[in-house]
């Protein structure tokens, strides 16, 4: 019986460009990932938008970049630091589910319930997350068509790689 829950495989970060990633320092990767929330979000941050992340810590898992980080708000602003043992919520994705959120191509609720964003914790805080995003307004915030550009390439990179993958698997002949 198929529940409509059913898991789809989506593409994922290649081996090789996962490797960078990992020699890159939490300190640096933290800083960069603080700088550009509070940029990204600078409006709500500043319209208390994002009070509900006050005492409480998030943690984003890019399961297929090996990358997992905290983020939380102190004074004011989001603060990026390594994971987190006792995070509140924890959110769970590959760098493609994240771009398919980004773009809204897909909703959080239709790859949560396809299996592809997981999340853990705290239920309440994943709403308010969830709410704040679905809320957002893509076109006022900061540099939004450069970062829309981004995501939307890498999207489509994305795309056509897992396309090549696809081909690739169904092309091979069986092994003996």
């Amino acid at each position: 019986m198929n529940d409509g829950t059913q898991s789809r495989a989506l593409p994922e970060l290649p081996f090789i460009a996962r490797k960078p990633l990992g020699l890159v320092p939490v300190s640096v990767m933290a800083a960069v990932i603080t700088s550009a929330m509070n940029t990204l979000f600078r409006q709500p941050l500043e319209q208390g938008e994002l009070s509900f992340l006050e005492q409480r810590v998030l943690n984003i898992c890019v399961t297929d970049a090996e990358l997992t980080f905290s983020l939380r708000l102190e004074q004011d602003e989001l603060l990026a630091t390594s994971a987190a043992k006792d995070a509140d919520l924890i959110i769970e994705g590959t760098i493609y589910t994240f771009l398919l959120l980004a773009t809204r191509r897909e909703d959080a609720d239709t790859l949560f319930f396809g299996r592809q964003l997981k999340t853990s914790g705290d239920t309440e805080l994943g709403l308010h997350v969830k709410n704040f995003l679905d809320g957002l307004e893509l076109e006022t915030l900061p540099y939004h068509r450069t970062i829309d550009t981004i995501i939307r390439r890498s999207l489509a990179v994305a795309d056509t790689v897992e396309r090549f993958r696809s081909r690739l698997s169904n092309s091979r002949p069986p092994f003996d």
